[in-house]
Order: structure tokens, then C-alpha cells, then sequence
């Protein structure tokens, strides 16, 4: 499989995200380990919900998607903020090293609502990113799960 744009620009993300988090952990962990637990739940929850509730409001899928996405994530992130200063917690010299745990998973987290999204965008068989897609090498891993297909057969 060829990379492809969608590949470059979802590890840019991945690595903005994940930095951007690592930095925050190791300050202070306990928030970052909330909100990584908090946009897992999002993302189960945007992805759960999406279609039923574009059927109710008729918005268009991609929008729907990003606007519960963003907008949980959003009132995720205020509940792991408030969560963080009752239940803080540390490891002091460790949280360098721990930190890239939550880092990572939230990075994670965030580059496969990235390619939700852009699989949502791009939903009709033929279309132009829905080729991209079928070509991409982090596509293929993160929302088709082409590496877990051997393990899963019977």
C-alpha cells in the first residue's frame, strides 16, 4: 500500500496530538488521564450515535458526526478538568515516563475521528477520498482493521 496524504496528515496529527499531551502530563497526569478516558468514551459514544441522530435532525452525516464529536469531547474535557482537581494524582519522577501512555492512546484516539470523519466525507464508493482511503496504509489499520482480520477468523 502506498502512503498517501490522508497518512502524512494523520501523523501530523498524531504527533501534535500526542506531544501536546505528553508536555501536559508531565505536569500533571491525572488530567490527561481523565481526558484520554473521556475521548474514549466520545468516540464510542459520536460513533454509536451519529446515524440515529442524523436521521432525527436530518443534518448531513459529516456534520453530524464532527458536532457531536467536537461538542462531547468538549463537554468531556470540562468533566475531566473538574475530576482532575478533586481526584489529582501523581508519580512524581515516573510521570515522565507514564505520560506517554495517555499521550499516546489520546492521539490515537483523535486520528481515528479524523479518519471516521473523513471516511464519513468520503462515504460514497466512488468517490475521489474514497479511493484515498482505500489506499491508505493508516485507513486500512485504524478503521478497517486489516491487521486484526487473520486473528479474527475462525
Amino acid at each position: 500500500m502506498a502512503h498517501v496524504w490522508i497518512d502524512v496528515a494523520a501523523l501530523g496529527l498524531a504527533f501534535v496530538v500526542g506531544g501536546m499531551q505528553y508536555l501536559r502530563g508531565i505536569r500533571g497526569l491525572s488530567v490527561v488521564v481523565y481526558e484520554t478516558v473521556a475521548l474514549a468514551g466520545v468516540l464510542v459514544l459520536a460513533t454509536a450515535l451519529f446515524l440515529p441522530l442524523r436521521e432525527v435532525s436530518r443534518i448531513p452525516a459529516p456534520t453530524c458526526f464532527l458536532l457531536l464529536f467536537v461538542g462531547c469531547a468538549l463537554l468531556g474535557i470540562l468533566v475531566a478538568t473538574s475530576l482532575s482537581r478533586r481526584h489529582e494524582f501523581g508519580f512524581g519522577g515516573l510521570d515522565y515516563a507514564l505520560a506517554v501512555v495517555p499521550a499516546g492512546l489520546t492521539a490515537l484516539i483523535v486520528v481515528r475521528a479524523f479518519l471516521q470523519f473523513l471516511h464519513i466525507l468520503g462515504s460514497p464508493a466512488g468517490s475521489a477520498l474514497g479511493v484515498v482511503l482505500q489506499r491508505s496504509w493508516l485507513a486500512q489499520l485504524l478503521l478497517y482493521a486489516v491487521a486484526l482480520r487473520p486473528v479474527l477468523r475462525p
